[in-house]
């Protein structure tokens, strides 16, 4: 089976306040070909919403995953969607070419609004869709906590799914109360795509599992929050999360005794990735301790040839790409990862290799922002690879246009609403302030 995600939509993120639409394929999909269309980079100036663009798709994601996503983490989505809108919206238009080589089309929507504190789902839709893209063949749609069983017509059995969501719906993902019935009662469930009506709702979920985002710790927010609990299995969710994100700051993670079996095999590859960053490095340990009776907890040591450093004193650029690993790891394997800032702290010669790479190499899709104009001049050989966001906020792919490359475009003012009016003078007046002053 193949998934590829064809477009990303999304709007009260952040400073984003009106829709923006990220493209990754052409839109004709009937003869669908993702050699040159694997990877993505998106461009900008600083603070006009690109990390936005990577937020979004990590919220949408998590909340189809993550069941109890919008209580864990509302704090954090009250911060995120947009102060001004107090309300946003994603989409996401999925392929799936399934095992007999039939083509699936699928969209999914989630708009969240801020009320009272709390982060509510106003409206839920999932359409399969005709391989045109635009006719519509099966929706669901929810509004506010309910089906509307007038416009839906994607479940024979519309009371038998709202029963399962009865008083739900406001707060979690049908796609994963579905898939939460389904692994209940599995047994009642054929697994035959064309004789179960659930097949495409598994889609969409294995769709989403395959999503992969990395922010650095900088934008990556997490705040304890005080309840009360009356299950117990709930806390301890709560709890592990809390003491893993905590603990990424210096990549001391709990495993269970059971993964350090398979860290070892890891770590080795892991290491043949950073000795093409730095030759030095002879051997990457860890030092376990007992957490508790079912976890240990791992400490990372970089070994190199007449010293060993605890992974917390490594070097930032180190430390970024031994994180950054684990998720380029899944492009190679179906996944679809988007990258905040790939290039921060990774030398150019050796990120446009590994761009390169992905875009020659790669089994999933490869996103990311960056500043670093050198990847225009290696993104510009694949499809659809190079989107911009301008001073408007709107997404503008990059199109060809006679001998002048994106770089040169992009650096001399020449794209539309992408003005870089700035120059060296323009610093006096901030820095010999203070000189003045005295």
């Amino acid at each position: 089976m193949e998934f590829y995600l064809l477009e990303f939509r999304l709007n009260g993120i952040k400073n984003i306040e009106k829709t923006i639409e990220i493209s990754f394929y052409k839109q004709d999909i009937r003869n669908f070909n993702r050699e040159n269309y694997n990877v993505k980079g998106i461009f900008g100036r600083n603070g006009i919403g690109k990390t936005a663009v990577i937020k979004g798709i990590e919220i949408l994601r998590n909340i189809v995953l993550d069941s109890d996503y919008l209580i864990l983490k509302s704090s954090l989505l009250n911060e995120i969607i947009s102060k001004k809108l107090k309300e946003c919206y994603l989409s996401a238009e999925f392929l799936v070419v399934d095992k007999n080589n039939k083509k699936h089309i699928f969209e999914h929507s989630i708009s969240l609004k801020i009320e009272n504190g709390k982060i509510i789902i106003t409206k839920e839709i999932i359409n399969k869709k005709k391989l045109d893209r635009k006719e519509i063949l099966k929706t669901l749609i929810i509004e506010n906590g309910k089906i509307n069983k007038e416009k839906s017509n994607y479940f024979k059995n519309l009371d038998e799914i709202e029963k399962l969501s009865m008083n739900l719906l406001d707060r979690k993902s049908i796609i994963k109360l579905v898939i939460d019935d389904v692994e209940k009662n599995i047994e009642k469930y054929e697994t035959n795509e064309l004789k179960s009506e659930k097949f495409g709702v598994i889609y969409l979920y294995v769709m989403y599992s395959k999503i992969n985002v990395f922010t650095h710790l900088e934008d990556s927010h997490y705040k304890m929050i005080y309840i009360n609990f009356k299950n117990q299995n709930w806390l301890d969710k709560i709890y592990i999360d809390y003491v893993n994100q905590e603990a990424k700051k210096r990549n001391i993670l709990s495993k269970t005794k059971e993964e350090i079996e398979n860290l070892n095999k890891n770590l080795k590859r892991k290491e043949r990735f950073l000795k093409l960053f730095n030759p030095e490095l002879k051997k990457i340990e860890f030092e376990k301790k007992d957490f508790d009776e079912n976890y240990y907890e791992i400490e990372y040591v970089f070994n190199y040839k007449d010293y060993k450093i605890n992974f917390e004193y490594e070097s930032m650029g180190m430390k970024s790409l031994f994180r950054l690993f684990d998720v380029l790891d899944t492009v190679n394997n179906g996944g679809i990862v988007f990258v905040d800032e790939i290039d921060m702290s990774i030398h150019d010669l050796y990120l446009n290799r590994l761009i390169e790479f992905f875009a020659e190499n790669g089994k999933g899709q490869f996103t990311f922002t960056a500043h670093n104009t050198s990847i225009l001049d290696t993104l510009k050989k694949y499809k659809n690879s190079i989107d911009f966001m301008t001073e408007y906020q709107e997404i503008k792919p990059w199109i060809k246009n006679g001998n002048y490359s994106p770089r040169k475009q992009y650096l001399e003012g020449m794209l539309p609403n992408m003005p870089y009016n700035i120059e060296y003078y323009d610093f006096f007046e901030i820095f010999n302030t203070f000189e003045e002053e005295n």
